[in-house]
């Protein structure tokens, strides 16, 4: 007896928990993918990084040139590899 109380019960639990479930359709799957995917998120962080620096160097009175040129390719380096994890992740 106690057996087929626990049998139902665990019956019961599955199907409410399958049916509190939500589908996953593609598109937001995708837009899931593209806010939290691990290669996203990295990327999206070093591209941060690199804009905070640029920022710096730029009100840095004392940069050289080469510097900043190197931040600016920085950015645009970091953005290409953002495009890329977000086209990869597609």
């Amino acid at each position: 007896m106690k057996n087929a109380a626990f049998k139902t019960t665990l019956i019961l639990l599955l199907a409410s928990s399958a049916l509190a479930q939500t589908a996953l359709t593609l598109p937001s799957a995708v837009t899931k993918a593209l806010s939290s995917g691990p290669d996203v998120s990295s990327a999206r962080n070093t591209y941060a990084k690199a804009l905070a620096n640029l920022k710096a160097r730029a009100l840095d009175p004392t940069t050289l040139g080469g510097d900043l040129l190197s931040a600016q390719q920085g950015v645009s380096s970091n953005h290409a590899a953002l495009n890329n994890a977000k086209l990869s992740t597609v």
